[in-house]
Parts: C-alpha cells; structure tokens; sequence
C-alpha cells in the first residue's frame, strides 16, 4: 500500500466525506476494514504530521517586562532621571527611577496571564486512541493516528481525530464543544445527499475532541491534527489577532497626546529660560522638574485601583474578571453577540406542554416547574365529564414514557440526582408531576427486549410484561415514525379512523411554536415462543400523544435585554439551533419579530462569497444567526468589528474560542470549557445574561470613576506646568523642585485618588447610550474643566509665590508654604472631581467615606513630614504656624468656589438647551 501523493486531507482538497459510502471512503483513503499496516502509518505520519494541534508562541517574563517600559510617559520620566544624575542630583533621580520600577511592575503583574487556550485545546484530543492496525484492535499515541486508520469508539471515549461512520450501535455523541448545543447527537452510517452540510448535522460524521456518551462505533479516520474540526478552530484562535479593549485605546491615545504636550512645553520653557540668560544647569534643572510636574506619575496606580474596585463590585454579581482593562470594557460594548443555551435559556430539557389524544379528540396540557425535578403540575385546557377517562389516558402515557427511557432521576432530600440523556430525564420529571414514581412503574413491569434510540431509526422502542403478564410496546420517537406503527384508531375500542391530518396539525402547532416534539404511542404483541422481541413485532399501535420539549428562558433574560437596549445596546443571539427554534426563542425575549432579522449559517457562507459592504450590512441588520458553526462565528464577530461595533461575545466551549478572542471583549460562561475561559477577558460564573447587564452598569461605573481619577491627576499637573510657565516668564525662581513635585503626585494625591475610585456612580448611568468608539477620555466638558482648574491653580499659587518673593521671604520658605498650599488644593479638589456637574454639597460623604478618610489621610501625612528631620531634609519642608496654615487652607478654597460656580453655569445651560429641544417655537 503506497501513499505518495498529496495529501488527502489538505487544504487544497476538501472533500465532504458525509457524501460518500463507507467504501468510496474507504478507496478514497486507500485502507481497508482490518486498519493499516505499521509501515503504512509510518509513511502516512511523514505525509500528514502528527495528530496534534498548533500551538502559540509563548510570552516570556523578560518580553513582558520590556513591554511595559515602551510608553512615551516612561521614556521622559527615564529620560529625566538620566538629566538629573547628570547633574548630581541622585534624589530626584532616586525617585524617579523608583516611579518607573514601581510603573513597570504593575503592568507585568497585569499582563502576566499566559493565554492557554492553544494548550487547553491539545488536551481536547484523547492522548491514547483505540485503533484497527495489523488484522487487530490495539491502543496507541493518539498523536500518531492517521488518514485511513479504523478508530475503535465506546461509551466514555473521547474522539481522536474526524472520522466517517463505518458501524455505529446506538452511538450518541456530545458535540457542544464544537456546537455549543449540549443534547448529545445520535449518529448513523447512512451517506447524506446534501451539499455545505453544518457539521452540527453531519451525522454520519465524528469529530476529534468530542465525546462518546453512548455506544459503540468505528470509523474511518479522514483528517487529523490541524486539518480537523478542531484544528481549525484552534489554527483560528493562535492566528486571530485579539482586538484591543476600549480603555487600552484610549488610555493610550490619552498617554501619546499627553506626552507630546510635555516635550513640547518642556522644550518651550528650555528655550524661554536660555535666551532669559539661565544658565544651562538651572535650565535641565526647570526642565526636568516641568517634566515630573506634567506626568501623572500616580495614574497607573491610579487605574489599577479604580479598575480594581470595579473588579471586587463585579465579584458580587458573579462576573469575575481575568483582564483588569476589561472592567472598563463591558461599559463600553456597543454590541453583545450572546449564546442561546444556557445563557438566554436554562439549558434543561423540559417538557412543557402535552397533547393527548383519544378518539379524535385532542386534549391538551399545560406542565409547570423549572429545571430536571418532579416540582410542578399538569394543567389541561379544556376540562369536561370525561376528566376521569383523560386520568386514564394521562397515565397510560406517562407510564410509557417511564418505561421506555434509559435514564434515572430520583430525589435525595431536598436535591434530585440525575444521570443519562436530558430528554429522557426530562420525560422521568414529568412522570413525577403526574404523581407517577418511576421506580414503581419499573418494578411493576418485567422488560423483554428493547431497541435504542439511533438517528436513522428515529424511535427507541420496550417491550415488556406487564403485571398481568401481557406483552406490551412502549414506543417513542419522531412522529411521523411513530405514527407509521399506529393502528387506524387511537384505541382498541373505538373503530372511528385516526385523523392523520390532525395529528400533523397538532405536530406543526408545537414546532411553529419552538417545541421539540416526541410522540408516544403502545400496544401489544405476541411473542409467539420467542425469547426475544424484534421490530418485525411493531404494529397495530395505539398512537397516544405529543410531548412538547423546550429549553425555557430565563427568567431574567428578557427584562435584562430590555435593560440593554434602553442602554443602548444591540444585543444579537448566536446559535448552532435550528432557525425556526431560534426564531421563537428570539421573539419571546424581544429580539426580533420577523424572519428578515434571521440569518442562517447556509445564507452567511453565499454573502461571504459577496461584496464585503453587503455582508458588514446584512450581519449588522441581524438579531438572530441560526445553524451557525464556530468560524462563521468568528466571522460575524469580525464583521462587526469592522463596521465599528464595540463586541461583547459570549461562550462556553470550543467551538467559541476564534470568536472570544476577535471580539473587543470576550464572555465566558462558568460552567464552561477551560479553553473559553481562558481565551476570555471576563467569566460569568452563574451564566446568566442578566449578570453581564449588571456587568455592564458596574463597567460604566468604574469609567466613571477612573475619568474623575485622571481629572484630578491631569487638571493638577497643568495648574504646576502653568506655575512653572508663569514664574519663568516674570524671571522668578523655580516655584517647587522635582522631588516635591514627585511627593504631590505620588504621595498626597496619590492617597486622596484611591477615595474617588469608591464612589457609587451617578444616577442614570443606565439611561444614556455607550460611548462612541473614537471618543477619548477627554471629551469637551472635562477639557473646559481641567483647563479651568489648572488656570485657577497657577493663578493662585503664582499669586502666593510672587508675594511671598516680593516680601523678602526665603526661597525655601517660600517653597515650603506654596507645598502645603498646593496640597490644601489638592484635598478641596479631590471633593470637586467627585462629579463633573453635581454639586460637592449635594454629594453626602456617607456614601463614600473612603474619599474621607483619603483626603484626612493625605494631609495628615503631609503635616507630620513637615516635623520629621529625614523628611524635612528630603522635601525641604519646615512646620509652619496656626494662622499660616490657616491662610493658606482659606486661599485654597477659592478651587472649590470656581469649580461651584462653572458646575452651576453648565446646569443651567444644559437645562435651557433641554427645554428649548422639548418645546421649539
């Protein structure tokens, strides 16, 4: 057996191997049903590689390090240490190196997070597989499986590599790590005509990394390693480029403009004080002290901390984050691209409605209760005299649900343990709301043979004996099977026809209504000295009824999309289900109402094909994407993105992995697989949509937050570059050197800026649409303010300064006032940066006395330098008197006066222009 061609598998021949029979696969890849030879594997291994995934390059500790001092900020502050030890000066120097280790040491904690998702993903593949090779069955290296090997599958098995069905036995697979659909998929041998099948519906079809639940099969291997389902996937999460989080964008726009701003005021100064006749020392002196001055050395503690508290609130609402940046992010998003099961449904199988029949007449039921518990009622519509023939018939149907299932649920305490498939449990439930036990029903009946459910059968049947010794079917399956084994009339005693019309009417009603239905029916057969029954005895049943299945809601789910649109978010549901069951799933929450807003996997793989235009348009016009696979979801994603969105997306398994990693922020359910969370930047632990709302409320919080934390750092660093600006215009001394400087930035305001990242938020932070993607964090009112206070800080303190000079006051001295007038600024300011348009006297300290405590305790420590010697000589400070102190604290207020009455001015002008939108003349 030779195999020097091409390889079968690769990408440049994709064939749809579901098409074919089990030997024109065979042929195709030139094996047969013993397995191939060990020289035969060898060779194909040399061809094909290893069945293994790709992997990413790793970042290493150094790499994370030297990324963290690429910011233009880091570059002046190294650049100024390196000036200052020019100059002797190793305490500013000291210092500011010290601001640069501490900086580069809270960004590698933050990034220190290895993505693992490439290695979670490996570790989908089983590391042994049970193979045909060499006329027997052996285990081996699951790496060293082949093009053409004979796989060996069993109940419990995970999938080694794609492979066609060759003999399948009650096989059921649990594909939701490529699917995200949990109901395990039955599967069969028989070739499928169609053409682009869904891997969801390829079911003569197994898939590398999912897991055998019931059966036994083999199959033909036919594409491992990157080539499979999964290689595909993971070659999409190692080379998708992750888009940067919301605040990572702005914070640096913010960084880069910033420091432009500083080289060019730095460089304006220098100029100003050489051609004024300073000499060059005093000159690199004022121009590293400007430098410290202008950088807001405390904001990347400063971030950290607000972004942090945002973080602990999360906590409580079962969103835990894994990326600090990402607190911001989820307050950002323009748009969430959310699964449907589990997290807009419960993601338990539940029988919800049931229709029984009885002489032509339907008599349909209503089933309460949440989850898989015998908890609920069963309500009929109608109620007549024949209440006590419908018991009757309510119960033959129960019991023949009871009998022919595999699974078993039974209550322990105030808990109920389950085990098998979800809708066979499902079907146990709802024996116990019709006061039915199962383990009664059980021990009631003796089973004589059984045939299990498989997909191309489309029914499971029992037989059994009954107490009185009669031989019985129980059957269930797809309707239109079941109703092939059906008598002419629904019951041994009436002759009147069965209306096959209206059983089928009944059928549509259910599924139009997004319920999946099973039909039940019994009867009795004869053994005839048989042992064994067999499907030839499957005749002359009794059709009894529908069960309706459907994945409920949640509860929360539809008020908390409601939430989000009213925050003006688009949320769209993404899923591997079918279009007419999202379609109603979609209408009940309130995200679409007509079929125009559904888009199926069938119609994106045509638009893809299309002008890039029509397909960014018809995704952002969607609300439901139906029969979707895992990269056409990495797609939709992309497209959004690309048109602008900010994206939130959720997921659970695998097959969401590409899309978690594209999307601006990537959701991750909690009881989900290892390789979505850590391909996320936020995990939701109770997988509830309504925790990523709540999410969303906290992450506008904490931006709130964080741009009153930047304008109390950056309003103050311009009141002391335009200090520094003004005293060296007028020819006077330096106002503050770069150690008290750093001391300001790092120290007092350093404390005070932890208190403003505990503030609550503001009323209506859920009633104003998401900010815009290209905003910064600067908009135009936190401009006029930052200008505003910087002016009325320089003026001030310029004023102060001047005086104090004019007097024949000691420069040190001097100094030594304008510090502690600069910190009283500081304290009035950081109650001014609470809000940005409410007053600070209609702010109650109660709800924050954090911030007190803060600002207590930032001049507190400033007051105690000022008596300690080692500081005294460090920060040039000295103790100065009551009534000094006094003064200054006065002078000080005047921040707080500007900053009332420029919050008052704006109300009322946003007020008039309110009233004048609402009533134009």
């Amino acid at each position: 057996m030779k195999n020097k061609s091409r390889p079968i598998d690769s990408p440049e021949e994709q064939i749809n191997w579901y098409q074919y029979d089990i030997e024109s696969v065979r042929q195709k890849l030139r094996t047969n049903s013993s397995g191939l030879t060990e020289e035969e594997v060898s060779k194909r291994l040399s061809i094909y590689g290893n069945n293994s995934l790709p992997t990413r390059k790793k970042s290493t500790l150094p790499g994370i390090i030297l990324r963290q001092l690429k910011s233009p900020l880091i570059y002046i502050l190294i650049a100024a240490s390196v000036m200052s030890l020019g100059m002797r000066d190793f305490t500013d120097a000291f210092f500011i190196l010290i601001v640069v280790v501490i900086n580069t040491i809270i960004g590698t904690i933050q990034e220190y997070k290895a993505e693992k998702s490439a290695e979670e993903l490996q570790k989908m593949i089983e590391p042994l597989a049970t193979v045909k090779r060499n006329n027997g069955v052996h285990q081996v290296d699951a790496t060293t499986v082949v093009p053409g090997d004979i796989l060996i599958l069993e109940s419990g098995m995970r999938v080694s590599a794609d492979a066609r069905i060759s003999k399948a036995a009650n096989l059921s697979i649990d594909e939701s790590i490529l699917t995200g659909e949990s109901t395990p998929v039955f599967k069969n041998t028989t070739p499928i005509k169609e053409t682009d099948v869904e891997t969801g519906d390829q079911i003569n079809m197994v898939f590398g990394g999912t897991a055998v639940i019931s059966g036994r099969a083999e199959a033909v291997v036919t594409s491992t390693g990157k080539n499979t389902q999964l290689g595909k996937i993971t070659i999409a999460v190692t080379q998708t480029e992750a888009e940067e989080l919301p605040l990572v964008k702005r914070m640096g726009t913010f960084v880069t403009k910033l420091s432009y701003a500083i080289v060019a005021v730095a460089v304006l100064l220098a100029l100003i004080a050489y051609f004024r006749g300073i000499s060059l020392p005093d000159v690199i002196l004022l121009t590293v002290a400007l430098a410290v001055s202008a950088i807001p050395e405390g904001l990347p503690v400063a971030v950290t901390v607000a972004l942090t508290v945002g973080v602990n609130r999360m906590v409580k609402h079962k969103v835990i984050i894994r990326k600090l940046f990402a607190v911001e992010g989820l307050g950002s998003c323009t748009y969430i691209a959310s699964d449907k099961t589990g997290t807009l449904t419960s993601n338990i199988q539940t029988v919800r409605k049931i229709i029984l029949f009885e002489k032509n007449s339907t008599h349909p039921a209503d089933v309460s209760g949440e989850g898989y518990s015998g908890e609920g009622t069963i309500q009929f519509e109608r109620f007549d005299t024949k209440s006590a023939f419908r018991s009757e018939l309510l119960e033959l149907f129960t019991k023949q649900c009871i009998i022919c299932n595999e699974a078993s649920l039974i209550r322990k305490g105030t808990a109920w343990e389950k085990k098998g498939d979800p809708v066979d449990i499902a079907f146990l439930a709802f024996g116990y709301k019709a006061g039915i036990t199962p383990e009664t029903v059980r021990n009631q009946i003796t089973v004589t043979g059984e045939i299990p459910y498989e997909s191309d059968r489309q029914y499971a049947v029992v037989f059994y004996k009954d107490r009185n010794g009669r031989t019985t079917i129980a059957l269930k399956g797809a309707a239109e099977k079941v109703l092939s084994y059906c008598k002419s009339s629904t019951d041994s005693v009436n002759t009147e026809p069965l209306d096959i019309s209206l059983v089928r009417d009944m059928e549509t009603k259910l599924t139009g209504e997004g319920f999946r239905v099973i039909a039940v029916a019994t009867g009795t057969y004869s053994p005839d000295g048989r042992e064994t029954p067999s499907e030839e005895d499957i005749h002359d049943l009794t059709f009894l009824g529908f069960a309706g299945f459907i994945d409920p809601l949640r509860a929360e789910a539809k008020m908390a999309i409601e939430q989000s649109q009213k925050a003006g978010i688009r949320v769209g549901m993404i899923t591997g289900d079918h279009p007419g069951t999202a379609l109603v799933i979609a209408r009940q929450l309130g995200l679409a109402e007509n079929e125009s807003e559904l888009i199926t996997g069938r119609e994106l793989h045509a638009l893809k094909e299309g002008p890039k235009d029509i397909l960014y348009k018809k995704i952002s016009s969607g609300r439901v994407f139906a029969r979707i696979n895992p990269l056409q979801k990495l797609d939709i994603v992309s497209s959004l993105v690309a048109a602008g969105e900010f994206v939130a997306v959720t997921g659970d398994g695998v097959n969401d992995a590409p899309a978690l990693r594209k999307a601006n922020l990537g959701i991750a359910m909690g009881s989900g697989n290892d390789v979505a969370k850590d391909t996320s930047s936020i995990i939701i632990t109770d997988d509830n949509f309504a925790s990523i709302v709540e999410g969303i409320k906290q992450g506008r919080i904490a931006y709130q937050n964080l741009r009153k934390v930047i304008y109390l750092l950056v309003s103050t660093g311009a009141g002391e570059v335009l200090l520094f600006l003004a005293a060296v215009t007028v020819d006077l001394p330096i106002p503050l050197l770069a150690v008290q400087l750093l001391w300001l930035n790092l120290v007092t305001n350093g404390i005070q800026h932890i208190g403003i990242a505990f503030e609550k938020g503001e009323p209506g932070v859920m009633n104003h649409p998401p900010r815009k993607p290209n905003e910064g964090i600067f908009n135009a009112l936190m401009i006029q303010e930052t200008v505003m206070i910087g002016l009325t800080m320089a003026t001030v303190c310029f004023l102060v300064w001047l005086w104090q000079i004019n007097n024949g006051v000691s420069i040190p001295d001097a100094r030594n006032h304008l510090l502690l007038l600069m910190v009283f600024l500081e304290n009035y300011h950081t109650f001014n940066c609470r809000s940005e348009t409410i007053s600070v006297f209609r702010l109650s300290l109660q709800s924050n006395i954090i911030l007190l405590l803060g600002v207590s305790g930032a001049l507190g420590i400033h007051l105690v330098s000022m008596y300690i010697p080692f500081m005294q000589k460090v920060l040039g400070t000295q103790p100065v008197s009551f009534k000094e102190g006094l003064i200054l604290f006065a002078i000080a207020s005047s921040v707080m006066i500007v900053s009332e009455i420029f919050k008052l001015i704006y109300r009322i002008t946003r007020k008039s222009k309110v009233n004048s939108a609402e009533n134009p003349r």
